[in-house]
């Protein structure tokens, strides 16, 4: 009896032993495999939130290659306005490329080849996770001399961070592009065209035209409205103005209370105020070279009739109850209309806008909001401006990335 207990008490032992090593080993896996799905995680985050990073690089170098566009346009023209004016200071196409590298490089220090920071871009991935990516610190660079060994590159370099809430997880992408610009221009002793020349319509790319021959004359404020000219400053356009031609080089106001705009031709360098247009734009060609404003085109009739009107920055049209008609708006930034003040606009008219709008009417075409119908409507011939629009030839942006 008493070996029968010994038996018994020896089972219970090694019942228990085995108990306990089952116990120790199920602990182990569990807390290996809650580790391990914790890691797992862990890294499907931090993927999620360099996709992030990695999305704000995209959309920074799409804003990059419009600024670059628009920016290097605006150089072309201004060397071939200079040939045009002092032909004996370009005897050669090395004298003209020295200028038009000048340019750049001015433009450059300038900080006129980075584009604005959007704001944080962020969205609801579901109930508990917001997703977010946001760029910071653009800068660029560009020789200081071009030689046979120094070639004419322009970099960008700037952060993109891409972040998961409230994990706190984030990533940070240092990417660096490089823009050839001896590939997007062609020189000859007489000027500078862009690569992409004479390829047909395409979208306007916001470069004011070169300043036309018959407005070389310079004027003063008392003759601006009088005769064909160039005005240096800004100018406050007065009322009852018909029938002026002007090439200002600054900002463009119209004076409160004027009754319309008739015959207009004005090519502005800076912002436009056309606060109160209360007879409409009628007959006229205006080029804006940064953002406009337009209040009240409602009274008598007005609107804006028979114009083309480009506009090289945000726009904002305030009441337009008497909508377009036969007219074509361009505008490089995004579009604001007050939808309670806005009126028909004719099928021969067209507003096409390169970022987005907050109205989309049948004949206003958003290039953010749907491009496919922006691109089948607001092609412009190219005989409409100087140099044709670079940003369709920038095609060999080169990227490198800095992963954090």
């Amino acid at each position: 009896m008493k070996q029968l207990n010994n038996q018994k008490g020896a089972a219970l032992i090694a019942v228990l032993l085995i108990f306990t090593v089952f116990a120790i080993l199920g602990m182990t896996i569990f807390s290996f495999t809650l580790s391990n799905t914790k890691q797992i995680k862990n890294s499907e985050q931090e993927m999620q939130a360099t996709d992030l990073a990695e999305m704000g690089v995209v959309h920074y170098k799409e804003l990059f290659i419009q600024q670059a566009a628009v920016t290097l346009n605006t150089a072309i023209t201004d060397v071939n306005t200079a040939i045009k004016q002092q032909p004996q200071q370009f005897p050669n196409e090395q004298a003209v490329k020295d200028f038009f590298y000048g340019k750049i490089r001015q433009y450059e220090k300038n900080n006129q080849f980075i584009p604005s920071l959007p704001p944080l871009q962020s969205f609801r991935a579901d109930s508990a996770r917001i997703f977010s990516y946001q760029i910071s610190n653009p800068d660029t660079s560009f020789p200081d001399v071009i030689t046979n060994d120094i070639a004419p590159i322009l970099t960008l370099t700037f952060n993109s961070n891409g972040e998961i809430a409230p994990a706190n997880i984030s990533k940070k992408i240092i990417p660096t592009i490089t823009l050839k610009i001896d590939t997007l221009v062609k020189f000859n002793g007489t000027g500078v065209i862009s690569a992409g020349s004479g390829q047909g319509a395409t979208e306007w790319n916001g470069a004011i035209p070169s300043k036309p021959a018959e407005l070389n004359n310079i004027c003063s404020s008392k003759d601006i409205t009088k005769t064909a000219c160039y005005y240096s400053g800004d100018y406050t356009i007065p009322m009852y103005t018909d029938n002026m031609t002007a090439y200002v080089s600054g900002n463009i106001n119209l004076t409160e209370g004027s009754s319309n705009l008739t015959g207009v031709h004005i090519y502005a360098t800076g912002n436009g105020d056309f606060g109160n247009v209360n007879g409409g734009i009628l007959n006229s060609t205006i080029y804006i070279g940064g953002v406009s404003n337009f209040g009240n085109l409602n009274y008598n009739g007005g609107g804006i009739q028979n114009s083309t009107l480009y506009i090289n920055g945000n726009a904002s049209f305030n009441k337009l109850k008497d909508g377009i008609e036969n007219t074509s708006i361009y505008i490089m930034g995004n579009a604001n209309f007050n939808k309670s003040n806005i009126g028909a606009f004719s099928l021969d008219s067209k507003v096409c806008v390169q970022g987005t709008t907050n109205y989309l009417e049948p004949r206003i075409f958003s290039k953010v909001l749907n491009e496919a119908a922006y691109k089948a409507n607001c092609l412009v011939d190219g005989s409409t401006d100087t140099s044709s629009d670079i940003s369709s030839q920038i095609d060999n942006l080169e990227i490198n990335y800095d992963y954090n």
